[in-house]
Order: structure tokens, then C-alpha cells, then sequence
């Protein structure tokens, strides 16, 4: 919406000064100031020579004298005019303006001052004209361009126009845009910045201090503009927006005085005629635009009181034709009774088909109360097969788990008897050690016989050699015997340290091994599985996404000979796993466990269908897969799912065809079992409390050491809490790629995840690999150490015997230096030690005999034990292929549950569609009654009574008759009763509407009367008070320099008259005509013209092209002067002046000038 545009006042008490001439009769859409342009001379004319001019000159005297005195030839002009009484007290005016113009001289203090807002900053023209690029700024108050000729003056006022919205006719330089784009060029440009502060901006929160206009043309004819702010922002590209900036500064750019081009302003200086004067006059202060308004007004006037002559006339045959249809209508009420009684008979007949409707409608009542007691025992009997399968779901889970603890009792057993073999083997070790220790007893034994023997044999001799021992060397063999004895006690105390460590180095050897075992079996696992985890993201990276991807080539095949085969009712579905997506990937080998074979089924809606599927099966694989029936459509399970808090298996699935969906949740319930990632909140959730609504049971991710891939399944019914485990299932051989799901996903993110699944496995390798390391490290270290310390026990025992030897030697030799009775007490001593190394041999060799007999026994005994492990080991198998053979069973009923189930939903489904029949027939027959009685309200409000027994056929014989009987009487009378009420109505109606519509017209004929007075009345005072205006600006003007004149505004020839004296000398006043008037003079003269009139235009810019081309120096130093004095005045206006001149020493200069070069 465009601002309110704003108002000026100079002050005066009754002088008006006109900022824009409009009228609130013209349309919103042309509410824009006038834009004249005033070109007296044929467009085709050359420029106005000398001559010319002086022949105009010497004709004035004769227009004036020769110009008719023609009287208006309109209604309008005589009204308009009102005989020109208005302007018969010209001294009275003339006083009332002077006094009002010295009143605003009066309070006028200081200097002039440059307007806030309205006037041009800079003006740029690009490829305009002739010109590359121009670009001018101007003052805020007077502005003096000044040039040669093709320097760019008259192009400045040219791009104003033209870019503050003006026409290039406007100019006289041209009929269209493209005429102004510069000589082998394309396109042109005009920039025109206007100042935008102060209390009268226009939009200041949107512009800013200023307001750019851009004006974009080309060779081709396009234009358009571009209205920025002053943050260089286009607000708008309209022209209407041009116009409203316009029209709120009132610029009046169009207004042939206010922007006066070089052509104009040289027919208006010099050469103008009276008649042209006084047109160039009333288009500047806008009388003539009001002039069109008004009569554009008068013409509305006229075209109204036609109308309202037309009207009248309408109303004369509208009469007529109302009194016709009020005397038919009278006659029409003379059949009032019969009328009477077929509306009675009508309603009858209404109401009693409304009757009959609903005798149907308690019967559909009936058969729908029938239905519903039907469902409510369909769904009884389902909700019972319902529960029946998933109790044995959870008998299922329950074998299931029994079955893997058997299976892994089957892990612990094989443990078991690995044990029972490691102390078998321990214990024969132990017997084939004692077996040696043994046979070394028993040569020490023989060993110490030996020795006695010997030593006998040596007391023997001693006691028979006498000798002597003297000397050094016994000492020094005393010392040698003392140090091998110290060494063989050493050796000894090193011996049984050894001996002491081999059981606990044994154990070591044996835990290490046993560790090591277990390390390289987690390593190879490990590898095996990350082996298979990249393999299976290969083979994810190169899969085709295609929906058969994860089932074997036998499935192919048989879904392409179901493709293929056109003998079935209805083409049979499946399998289901490739018809779902799976939305969540890490769910998928769990889910894939979950739904097991459901997935490989097919669902047919027939038992024929299923019949030739499950013979077509047949001829591929030998393990068929199940085969479903159902003829559900979609269930709305909304009611029975838990809340959207918690994810369930049907709410990460999506399904490309419902009855697969339909079938998992009969099947498998899949709408009740929600998925929990964490454990912990999984058992918070299912075991703190009751479970969820609508919860069945609940699977979550196994958070032990190496479960990746597998689950756990939680159920809590009536507090008995059970967690089974789900295993990952085992690889389907003949698929596309081993392991692939049979549920599609999202490869990218499924890849995603096993890439993670790999990265994870390749850093727990690297883990188990250390480990491995470790293991071997520390098994190898040892059975170092046992070889090590059983090389040292051997080592021992021959320095035992070296260090025995030299005992043994050196005794002999100290014997020697001994005497008899010594040597021989040291050999009785010496028997005496063997007798009980012998002795003490004995007894270890007898212990070690006890030892081997129990070692032995021992032996027998684990035999014993890993044989009956052995035996016990058959017996497990029996139980495995029990508990094997009663997960079976279990599924083989829950088949047959799932069987029963399908037919107690497919009951319960027929039993509800029943229902729904019937309950849409009940609401047809519901909507038919009341349609029935909505059209029987039609005919009558209130039910009539109807006899028992009546009926339809009798009721219309009746109200037939009386029907014939009315339609004879509107034959006679040319129409039905209603036609003729609804003709008087009608007539009457039109003649009321064409009398208020006359009354109206007449209203608005005196409306418009009473305000084109009072427009005329105001236009008579504004052209009066202008008139005064610029008579007293006139003379006051020409007073300046010295002259002394008049302006005679002759409004009723429509011509203006000048009278200048310059002559001070002369005493009379009455001034010469302009014609006896030099050049400048005559100049001189129309510019004080222009000034008085501008004076009495408030437009904030003023622009005048070569004002001064047919003045003399002196009159165009004068000329000059003036402008600038006036301008001075003329507070906060901006004056562009252009003149080809220079300025210089003829105007007085100040700082309000502004001269552009």
C-alpha cells in the first residue's frame, strides 16, 4: 500500500498552491498527476528559424484582435464557467494575494535551506544518447550545467524524465526508449538518486537516506526499472512503485513547466503565442487536469440520468405485468380445499414408504444383532487358538532350551572326558616314573650288597696288613677327603631342591599346555569367524540386492515354476522373507533365527492352490517348505500392539505385499514381541514389574564374551520369568553368498555394520594372537624348565657318584698312613654305613614296590572311569536326539496350531465381514430411512397417520385421481397453483426492484449533482486564487529589475496577455505590448512569467534548459540574477538550470550554487 502523501504549506491565509491536481472520481488505477506535454509545432517541423519568430510577432496583434468571442458549446463549460463571475473583482484578489504573499515573506527567516528529502542527489546515464558513460551530482538547492553543445546538459533533464517514469514522447527527443540507446550498442541505463530523510521520507525503515531508480532499456524495445534502498537493495522492480515515490515527493516530472525541455523551454521564452502561453499555464498548475476530471464526472452525470429515463419507462410495463399475475393468483385460490386434500394424500403417500423402509430396517436390525453374536464367538475361538500357539511357542523355546543345554552339556561332557583321559595319561606317567625310580633302587640295592661284600673283604685284609703311616701327605689328604665331603653334602642339598621342584614343574608343563590348547582353539575359532565376516561383506558389497539373494538355487526354481505355471486360482505368495525389508540390519540374524522356517512359506488362498503347490514342491526338494491359507486381507492391529515407545518385529519391517504381514502376525504374533537392544533394560522392562501392555515377550542382543549374532528371548507370564537363547543360524548352503539374510536391508548400511562387525573381530585376532603367543611363550619356557631341571637332577647324580668316588679313593690312601687298628675301625665303620645304605635301600625299594602297586591300581581305576565316560557319552547322544525329537513334535503341533489358527482368524474374518455386510446394509437401509424421511419432511414437517393396513397402491389411486381432477383446472387457468403464486411473487418482486433500483439512480443523480457543484465551486475558487497568484508573482518579478508590467489571464478566450514597461522613465504603467520588446527582453519577460508561475506550483525541483540563448550579456546576467534570487525564495526547492554559457561574472555567486561543467 502506497504512503499517504504528504502536504506542503507556504502559509498563506486563502492562496492554495497546488501540489497535485487530482479527483476521488477518477479510478484508484489513474490517480497520478498529469503528464502534458505541450509541443505546438509539427513533430515533423524543423527547428524555428529568425524568420519565423518575427512573423509570430507581427501576427500577435492580429490574434488578439481577430480571436473569436465563441461562447461554450457544452452543459458542462456553462456550469463549469458559471458565466466567469468569479473573476470579476481582479483588485480585490489582487490585494488578498499580495497581502498573502508579503505575509510569507514576512516569515521567512534566514537563508535558504536544502530540503530533508525529494530532490536529486546524482544522475548517471550509461550508453545514453551519446554518451558512454555521464554522471552528474547535484546541489541541494541551485544547480547551473553548463556546456557546449553535445556536452551532456540537455541529456541530464532527458534521463530524469525518462527515469522517474516519464514517456520518451515527454522529452522531444525521441518516440520510443530504443531511440535513446547510444549508437552500436545493445542496451542503456539510467541511475537516478533522490534524497530520502527527514520527517517526509518515504518509507525510511525500508530505503534508508536514500532512494537509487534504475531504468534498464534496450535496441530490442524491453524496459524495467529497479527501485534500491540505500544499502544498495532492489525493494521493488515495478513502475508503480516509481509512481508512488513520485506522486509522494509530487515531483510532477511530466508537468511541461517543471521540467522544462530545451524544446519547450524555447517555445515558451520566445515564441509561444497567447493561446499557447495560457495552455502552457494550465497544464503547469494543473487546471486542466481537474477540467478532464470534472467532465469525465459530468459524462458519469449524464450516462445515470439516462438510465434513470430507461428505468421509468421499465417501471410502466413492469406494473402491467404484476397486475396480470395478482388477478391469475386470485383465481388459483379458488382451489384451495382440493389442493388441501392432495397435500394430505401427498404426505400419506410419503410418510408411508418411510414406514415400510423401516419395517425392513427392524429386520436388518436383527440379522446384524445375529452377525455380531457370531463374531464374538469366531473371535473367542481365535483368541484361544491364539493363546494355544503361543503357549506352545513358549513349550518351543522351553525344548529349544533344553536342547542347546543338552548341546552344551554335550561341550561340558567332551570336556569331561578330556579330563578323565589328561589323569589317565597323568597317572600311567606317574606309574612309568615309579617303574624307574624302581629299577634304580633296585641297583642301588644291588650296588650296596656289592659294597658290603667289598668292605668285608677289605677288614678282612686290613686285619691281616700291618703297616705304617707317617708324614706331611696324610694332612694334606685329610684336607682333600673334608672338601669332597663338604662338595658331596653340597651336591646333595642341590639334588633334593631338584628333586623337590619336578612335581610343581610337571603341574606347570601341564597347566601351560593346557592353556595353550585352549588359546589356539579361541585363535582359531576367532580367525575362522573373522574369515567368514569378511567374506560375508564381500560378498553384502557385491550383492545385487535382489530379493531371491539369500535362498538357494532349488527355491530359484521353484518360484520360477510358480511364475511360470498359469494353473492356479490365485498365484501363490513367498517366499515371505524375500517380500520383507528389514529396516533395522542388526536384527537380522536374530530375526532370522526367531521366524525360522516362516520365512521359506509360502501363503496360498485355497486348499486346491495349495494342493498343486505343495505337488510342484515336491518335484524339487524333498524338505518342502510350509505352505499357508489365508484369504485375510489387512488387520488392523493397532489395539493390540504395545506402545510406540518400544520396537517390535512388525514395526522394523516393511512388507511388499500385506498378506505376508498378515501371516506373521497370525503366525508368529509379531505385532506383540518388541525389540530391547540392551540387556539390562531389557530384563528391567520385562522382570522389575509386569510386562508392557500388549507384550508378549521381548528379544534383546547377548552381551557375553563371543555372542555376537546371538539373542536373548524373555517372557513373563503371570510372573513365571523364563530367557532362552537364540543362536545365529547356520549357513543355508546354495545360496548367492553363504550366511545371506533372507530379509532384505539396507546394503549400504548393512555393509556399514558388518564392516564394524570385521573391524571389531580383526582387533579381537590381534588380541587372541598375543594371547596364543603368550601361551606358547610360556609353554615352551616350561618345558624348559622341566628339561632343565631333569637334566640337573642327572647332572647331580653323576657329581654324587664322582664326589663318592674320591671319598672313596682318598680313604683308601689315607688308610695307608693309618695304623691297623684305624683302618680297620674305619672299615668296620665304613660296613657299618653299608649295611645301612642297604638297609635304607631295602626299604625304599619295598616302599617304591607299594607305590607301584597303588600307581597301578590307579591306572585301572581312571580306565575305568573314561570307559564308563565313554559308555555314558552313547547315553547322551539318546538324549540329545530326544530332546532333538521333542523340539520336533513340538513344531509339528504348532504347526497344526498354526493350521487351527488360521481358520479360527479366517472364521473369525468371515464371521466380521458377515458383520460388516450387514452392517452396511443396516446403514443403507438407516441412510434410507432417513433420506426417505428427509424427502417426506419435504412434502410434510410432520408425520400424518396412516390407517392400519393402508397401503402404498391404494394411496396413489387416490391422490391420482384428485391429481386429474387439479390438472383440468390448471389447463383452464394456464398453469399450476404454485406457478401462479410464484408469477405473482415474481412480478411483484421485479416491480419492487425496479422501483428501488429507480429511487437509487434518482439518489445518486442528486448525489452526484450536489458534488459536481461543489467540485466546480472549489475549481472556480482555485482558478481564481491561482489567477491572483501569478499575476502578483508576475509583477513583483519584473519589479526586481526596474520593470513594470502586468499579466492579463483572459480565461474565457483562453489566452494570456503580457504588458512590460522597462522604461522607468515613462510615467504610465500600462506597460507595450511584448512584441515591441527586444530579444532579451522579450526572454527576460517569459522567465518572469515562469517564475511567478512556479512560485504557484509546489513542486520540490525545478528544471529549465537554455534559458538564455536569445539574450543579450545583459539581460542574461539579469536573467541570471533572477533565477537565483527566486530560487532563494524558494526555500528547500532544487533548481537545475542549463545553459551553454558561461556563468561566471554574471550571477551572484554563494554557496547555495552549484555549477557542473
Amino acid at each position: 500500500m502506497a504512503p499517504r502523501k504528504r502536504t506542503h504549506d507556504d502559509g498563506g491565509d486563502t492562496i492554495e498552491e497546488v501540489v497535485e491536481a487530482t479527483s476521488a472520481l477518477r479510478p484508484e488505477s489513474s490517480r497520478k498527476r498529469a503528464r502534458v506535454s505541450i509541443n505546438v509545432q509539427d513533430k515533423d517541423q524543423g527547428p524555428v528559424d529568425d524568420e519565423s519568430l518575427a512573423s509570430e510577432d507581427e501576427d500577435e496583434d492580429e490574434e488578439l484582435s481577430n480571436a473569436p468571442q465563441s461562447p461554450p458549446q457544452t452543459q458542462y463549460e456553462f456550469e463549469r464557467d458559471a458565466g466567469f463571475h468569479h473573476l470579476e473583482n481582479i483588485e480585490y484578489d489582487d490585494f488578498r494575494a499580495t497581502q498573502a504573499i508579503r505575509r510569507q515573506r514576512e516569515k521567512q527567516v534566514g537563508q535558504n535551506a536544502a530540503a530533508e528529502s525529494g530532490i536529486i542527489e546524482s544522475v548517471t546515464c550509461i550508453n545514453f544518447m551519446c554518451h558512454t558513460r555521464l554522471h552528474v551530482e547535484l546541489g541541494p538547492l541551485i544547480n547551473f550545467v553548463v556546456g557546449e553543445n553535445g556536452s551532456g546538459k540537455s541529456a541530464v533533464l532527458t534521463a530524469i524524465t525518462l527515469c522517474l517514469g516519464g514517456k520518451a514522447s515527454d522529452t522531444n527527443r525521441g518516440g520510443s526508449l530504443r531511440s535513446f540507446v547510444r549508437a552500436g550498442q545493445e542496451h542503456g541505463q539510467l541511475i537516478v538518486r533522490i534524497k530520502n530523510a527527514g520527517t517526509d521520507a518515504y518509507q525510511p525503515d525500508l530505503y534508508g537516506d536514500t532512494i537509487t531508480i534504475e531504468r534498464h532499456f534496450s535496441k530490442s524495445g524491453t524496459s524495467g526499472f529497479k527501485i534500491k534502498s540505500a544499502a544498495e537493495k532492489v525493494i521493488s522492480t515495478k513502475k508503480q512503485e516509481v509512481d508512488e515515490i513520485s506522486e509522494w515527493y509530487a515531483l510532477q516530472i511530466s508537468n511541461p513547466l517543471t521540467v522544462l525541455s530545451q524544446d519547450n523551454a524555447r517555445q515558451f521564452l520566445n515564441s509561444a503565442s497567447p493561446a499557447q502561453k495560457y495552455k502552457y499555464f494550465i497544464s503547469g498548475v494543473q487546471l486542466e487536469q481537474l477540467d478532464n476530471d470534472y467532465k469525465m464526472s459530468r459524462d458519469t452525470l449524464d450516462r445515470t440520468e439516462q438510465l434513470s429515463d430507461e428505468l421509468k419507462d421499465r417501471i410502466a410495463i413492469l406494473k402491467k405485468e404484476m397486475d396480470e399475475a395478482l388477478r391469475q393468483a386470485e383465481l388459483a385460490k379458488q382451489n384451495g380445499d382440493l389442493r388441501a386434500k392432495a397435500r394430505f394424500l401427498r404426505s400419506q403417500l410419503a410418510w408411508v414408504q418411510v414406514l415400510e423402509q423401516e419395517n425392513i430396517l427392524k429386520q436388518k436390525i436383527e440379522i446384524l444383532a445375529e452377525r455380531e453374536q457370531r463374531v464374538l464367538e469366531a473371535e473367542q475361538a481365535r483368541d484361544t487358538n491364539s493363546q494355544n500357539l503361543e503357549d506352545l511357542d513358549q513349550q518351543i523355546a522351553r525344548a529349544e532350551q533344553v536342547r542347546e543345554e543338552v548341546v552344551a552339556e554335550g561341550a561340558t561332557f567332551s570336556q569331561k572326558v578330556a579330563a578323565a583321559e589328561e589323569i589317565l595319561e597323568k597317572a600311567k606317567r606317574e606309574l612309568a616314573d615309579i617303574h624307574q625310580e624302581e629299577r634304580a633302587a633296585h641297583t642301588r640295592l644291588k650296588n650296596a650288597g656289592d659294597h658290603v661284600n667289598k668292605t668285608k673283604d677289605l677288614i678282612q685284609q686290613e686285619e691281616e696288613r700291618l703297616s705304617e703311616s707317617t708324614g706331611p701327605e696324610r694332612a694334606q689328604k685329610d684336607s682333600e677327603l673334608n672338601n669332597a665331603k663338604t662338595r658331596e653334602e653340597e651336591i646333595r642339598k642341590q639334588q633334593s631342591l631338584a628333586n623337590e621342584r619336578t612335581p610343581a614343574l610337571k603341574e606347570a608343563v601341564n597347566v601351560a599346555e593346557r592353556t595353550f590348547q585352549e588359546a589356539d582353539k579361541l585363535f582359531n575359532a576367532k580367525r575362522k569367524e573373522t574369515l567368514e565376516a569378511k567374506n560375508h561383506r564381500d560378498a553384502l558389497m557385491e550383492n545385487s540386492g535382489g530379493a531371491m539373494d539369500g535362498y538357494s538355487d532349488t527355491m530359484k526354481r521353484i518360484v520360477d515354476a510358480i511364475h511360470n505355471d498359469g494353473t492356479f486360482a490365485h498365484k501363490p505368495v513367498g517366499p515371505l522373507g524375500s517380500l520383507i525389508r528389514l529396516k533395522q540390519p542388526e536384527w537380522s540374524k536374530i530375526l532370522e533365527k526367531t521366524l525360522g522356517d516362516t520365512l521359506n512359506g509360502f501363503v496360498v488362498r485355497s486348499k486346491g492352490d495349495q494342493t498343486k503347490l505343495s505337488r510342484l514342491i515336491g518335484r524339487y526338494t524333498d524338505k518342502p517348505p510350509p505352505i499357508f491359507i489365508s484369504n485375510q486381507g489387512h488387520l488392523d492391529t493397532a489395539a493390540n500392539e504395545p506402545d510406540e515407545d518400544f520396537d517390535t518385529i512388525l514395526r522394523v519391517m516393511e512388507f511388499d505385499d500385506d498378506t505376508v504381514r498378515t501371516q506373521l502376525i497370525m503366525n508368529a504374533s509379531v505385532e506383540k514381541i518388541i525389540l530391547v537392544k540392551d540387556r539390562v533394560r531389557a530384563q528391567q522392562v520385562m522382570f522389575n514389574q509386569a510386562p508392557p501392555r500388549n507384550v508378549g515377550a521381548c528379544i534383546c542382543l547377548h552381551d557375553g564374551a563371543n555372542k555376537r549374532n546371538h539373542g536373548l528371548r524373555l517372557t513373563n507370564r503371570g510372573g513365571n520369568k523364563s530367557t532362552s537363547p537364540i543362536s545365529p543360524p547356520e549357513n543355508r548352503p546354495g545360496a548367492i553368498v553363504s550366511g545371506q539374510p533372507r530379509m532384505r536391508t539396507d546394503i549400504k548400511r548393512q555393509v556399514a555394520l558388518q564392516q564394524e562387525i570385521v573391524k571389531q573381530l580383526g582387533q579381537d585376532l590381534i588380541a587372541m594372537t598375543h594371547k596364543q603367543k603368550d601361551a606358547k611363550k610360556a609353554l615352551v619356557n616350561a618345558q624348559n624348565e622341566k628339561e632343565g631341571n631333569n637334566q640337573a637332577i642327572q647332572n647331580l647324580a653323576r657329581e654324587i657318584r664322582q664326589a663318592q668316588a674320591d671319598i672313596q679313593r682318598i680313604e683308601e690312601e689315607l688308610d695307608q698312613f693309618e695304623g691297623a687298628d684305624d683302618r680297620l675301625e674305619t672299615l668296620r665303620a665304613t660296613l657299618r654305613e653299608h649295611n645301612e645304605e642297604a638297609e635304607q635301600v631295602g626299604m625304599q625299594y619295598g616302599n617304591m614296590r607299594l607305590q607301584k602297586e597303588t600307581l597301578s591300581d590307579k591306572v585301572r581305576e581312571e580306565k575305568k572311569k573314561v570307559e564308563a565316560l565313554k559308555e555314558e557319552g552313547k547315553d547322551f547322544q539318546a538324549r540329545v536326539n530326544k530332546a532333538e525329537g521333542k523340539v520336533r513334535g513340538l513344531n509339528d503341533a504348532r504347526k497344526v496350531a498354526v493350521s487351527s489358527k488360521n481358520a479360527a482368524y479366517d472364521q473369525a474374518a468371515m464371521a466380521v465381514q458377515e458383520r460388516d455386510r450387514a452392517e452396511v446394509k443396516r446403514q443403507q437401509y438407516v441412510n434410507q430411512v432417513a433420506e426417505y424421511t428427509e424427502e417426506a419432511e419435504k412434502v410434510c414437517q410432520e408425520r400424518p397417520p396412516i390407517p392400519d393396513g393402508e397401503t402404498r397402491q391404494n394411496l396413489e389411486k387416490r391422490f391420482k385421481k384428485i391429481k386429474e381432477q387439479l390438472a383440468a383446472r390448471e389447463k383452464r387457468f394456464g398453469g399450476s397453483d404454485e406457478e401462479l403464486f410464484a408469477r405473482r411473487d415474481e412480478a411483484v418482486k421485479r416491480y419492487e426492484d425496479i422501483k428501488t433500483q429507480a429511487q437509487d439512480v434518482e439518489e445518486t443523480i442528486v448525489s452526484l449533482k450536489r458534488a459536481m457543484g461543489r467540485r466546480l465551486e472549489i475549481w472556480r475558487q482555485f482558478q481564481r486564487q491561482i489567477s491572483a497568484r501569478v499575476r502578483n508573482q508576475f509583477t513583483i518579478v519584473l519589479s526586481e529589475r526596474g520593470f513594470r508590467g502586468g499579466i492579463e489571464l483572459d480565461h474565457k478566450n483562453r489566452k494570456i496577455h503580457l504588458r512590460v514597461e522597462p522604461d522607468e522613465t515613462r510615467k504610465s504603467d500600462a506597460g507595450r505590448n511584448t512584441k515591441t520588446l527586444s530579444g532579451g527582453e522579450k526572454s527576460f519577460t517569459s522567465i518572469c512569467m515562469l517564475l511567478a508561475i512556479w512560485e504557484a506550483v509546489s513542486s520540490p525541483i525545478r528544471c529549465l534548459d537554455e534559458f538564455d540563448v536569445f539574450m543579450d550579456n545583459v539581460n542574461r546576467a539579469m536573467s541570471t540574477n533572477l533565477l537565483c534570487d527566486a530560487a532563494r525564495r524558494s526555500v528547500s526547492r532544487q533548481y537545475i538550470l542549463i545553459t551553454p554559457n558561461a556563468i561566471e561574472g554574471r550571477a551572484r555567486m554563494d554557496k547555495d550554487v552549484n555549477i557542473i561543467r
